[in-house]
């Protein structure tokens, strides 16, 4: 065995070791990786590797030194980014010479937050022996300002003794690139407009329509030859009108984009809710030209009046429900208030429909209670409210009143409506309902709890006293 031995100094603690010495010699003399030991006696032994190892190593060298002998793009980096060594087609494609290779960062020339992310990834994959990155495409900026791009990967070869760093693999790939074919780019804009989903719509500064596309045409239902030169405002809806003429002449005058919602009308008179949104005005000519995205939101603003209305209505009978009820009579307390005049409350008590609902079941007297609704509606005033307070309880706000007797004949109609047999699901069933009527004179304290209170009160009395009948209150002047 042609091992080397360096014993051990017996120097004293503060004097020079000199065998630190022979030990650097030793490895001057043997550079490649080598094990370091103690044998049986103590002794600091470099070993030399086995034959095997050896051949193999020699294999693994070899095979670097044919890899960068070819056109590929060849660098070897530590563990320090840094490459080691790097061939003829790398220096080519960075645009340097091979010397000038060693000691560059592998990073160098990449945009920064690309930079950053490669840096991450370099620095987890050296926590990984042996593993191969993901193919990586980057923009690399050499020296002469020119930009190449290039494509590759890297296997960990640190931990290995006979390459000793990282070996970068990558082909440039600039060529590539630049044979992406160029689109035209009124081509593209032009068939952007043509099939895109949304609405355009160009106006000149006086609101006449320069061009719209086919998808503007189909929410409107006109052809492009019926809308081109006729201003805007004759396919609006009425009211949306004077709004939409203010933001675009706000537009035109002073360059502010905006959106908006607001209604179209189609020639059958459908009404389409859109939301129109304008970017600042395009110049050309010496004209500001207004570009108005339309997008339809019918869906949108029908799924929302449906759900106001729940908030607000009854679901059986799609009477006002209590909420507007006590929006309604405050309304009215509060024109009373400001106009005088009298308001009335007339709280409402079907009789007989629990014998319905008990005999028929509770689909007969649903049944029923709509039916009792259209009823009441029809009964009283345009301007009066009908509510539905619960179960078979009804009660209608009457204002603008100029005279207290003016109540009582809706009383009266409501008690009438009642006469003719109601239908319950097919069959002819009579009830009949007990009216309490509260009226509040002007320049009288009580609000809308106290005037309902007071309705309910004459309603009980209405019931006591036989049903089928009218009790009133006044509330005291």
């Amino acid at each position: 065995m042609s091992d080397e031995v360096w014993r051990e100094g017996q120097t004293g603690r503060d004097e020079p070791d000199p065998n630190w010495a022979r030990l650097r010699e030793l490895l001057k003399r043997h550079p490649e990786p080598r094990a370091l030991t103690f044998d049986s006696d103590g002794n600091l032994v470099v070993a030399e590797a086995s034959p095997d190892t050896e051949r193999g190593q020699a294999a693994e060298r070899d095979a670097l030194a044919e890899l960068l002998a070819t056109d590929e793009i060849v660098v070897l980096v530590g563990a320090d980014r840094r490459i080691l060594v790097g061939n003829e087609a790398a220096a080519k494609a960075l645009g340097m010479t091979v010397e000038g290779l060693r000691g560059r960062d592998l990073l160098e020339g990449i945009e920064p937050s690309t930079r950053e992310a490669l840096s991450a990834r370099f620095a987890l994959g050296l926590g990984r022996p042996g593993e191969t990155s993901q193919l990586v495409t980057v923009p690399v900026r050499r020296d002469d300002g020119t930009t190449v791009w290039l494509e590759g990967r890297a296997t960990n070869y640190v931990t290995d003794p006979a390459i000793g760093g990282v070996l970068v693999r990558a082909h440039d790939v600039t060529a590539d690139r630049r044979s992406v074919p160029v689109v035209d780019a009124s081509t593209l804009l032009e068939a952007i407009f043509e099939h895109a989903p949304v609405g355009t719509l160009v106006l000149a500064p006086d609101s006449a329509i320069v061009t719209v596309n086919p998808a503007l045409c189909g929410l409107v239902d006109r052809t492009a030859e019926e809308l081109l030169g006729q201003l805007v405002t004759a396919i609006i809806h009425p009211d949306d009108v004077a709004t939409f003429a203010t933001l675009h002449q706000r537009a035109v005058q002073d360059g502010e984009g905006y959106a908006h919602e607001m209604r179209f009308v189609r020639p059958n008179g459908d009404e389409v809710w859109t939301l129109v949104a304008a970017a600042p005005p395009v110049t050309a000519s010496e004209r500001a030209y207004v570009i108005n995205q339309v997008v339809d939101i019918s869906d949108a603003k029908r799924i929302e009046g449906e759900l106001a209305h729940a908030a607000t209505h009854d679901s059986l009978t799609s009477l006002p429900n209590r909420a507007m009820l006590f929006d309604r009579l405050g309304q009215a307390l509060a024109r009373q208030q400001r106009h005088d005049g009298v308001v009335a409350v007339l709280f409402l008590d079907l009789d007989r429909l629990k014998p319905v609902n008990d005999k028929l079941g509770h689909a007969a007297g649903d049944s029923v209670l709509r039916e009792a609704a259209r009823r009441l509606v029809r009964a009283v005033r345009p301007t009066d409210t009908v509510a539905r307070f619960g179960g078979d309880e009804f009660v209608v706000v009457c204002t603008d009143l100029t005279v207290s007797s003016d109540v009582d004949a809706v009383a009266d109609r409501i008690l009438r409506a009642f006469d003719e047999p109601v239908d319950a699901d097919g069959i002819g069933v009579t009830i009949g309902v007990s009216v309490g009527l509260a009226v509040l004179y002007p320049n009288t304290a009580a609000g809308a709890e106290a005037l309902l209170a007071a309705a309910d009160e004459a309603m009980y009395r209405a019931k006591a006293a036989g049903r089928g009948r009218i009790e009133r209150i006044d509330i005291p002047r």
